[in-house]
């Protein structure tokens, strides 16, 4: 397998700049903490819902599986709310927000997906 940017000084050197910014900022060890914290926001703020058939994650890719098949109507109603999200299949929203996140962030989001779930 071959590219066009292999080798190439320059990507090389924004590869290892992103490299060195992840371990400086401790960006890694970062999402897995705020991956928890959104999980465990979801689980909280969604145990009532209905609709909700399951919660999961890793990190921070979380995912809301649904009991119905909403998964592009609903993204398209999160992103209303200014939130955005995307379907993974029929029945289900994901979540892959930036390793930067904040926990106001998180609320915002998950406040925006139960507004949209309860709609």
């Amino acid at each position: 397998h071959g590219s066009t940017f292999g080798g190439n000084p320059l990507a090389s050197a924004a590869g290892l700049a992103a490299i060195e910014t992840y371990q400086a900022d401790g960006l890694i060890e970062r999402s897995a903490v705020m991956g928890d914290h959104f999980l465990r926001r979801l689980r909280e703020e969604l145990a009532d819902v209905v609709l909700v058939r399951d919660i999961r994650g890793i990190g921070l890719m979380l995912a809301v599986e649904l009991r119905q098949k909403a998964g592009s109507y609903l993204r398209a109603l999160m992103e209303e709310q200014g939130v955005l999200a995307l379907p993974a299949g029929p029945n289900v929203i994901r979540f892959l927000p930036p390793l930067t996140i904040t926990e106001d962030e998180v609320g915002i989001g998950v406040q925006a997906l139960r507004t949209v779930l309860q709609q």
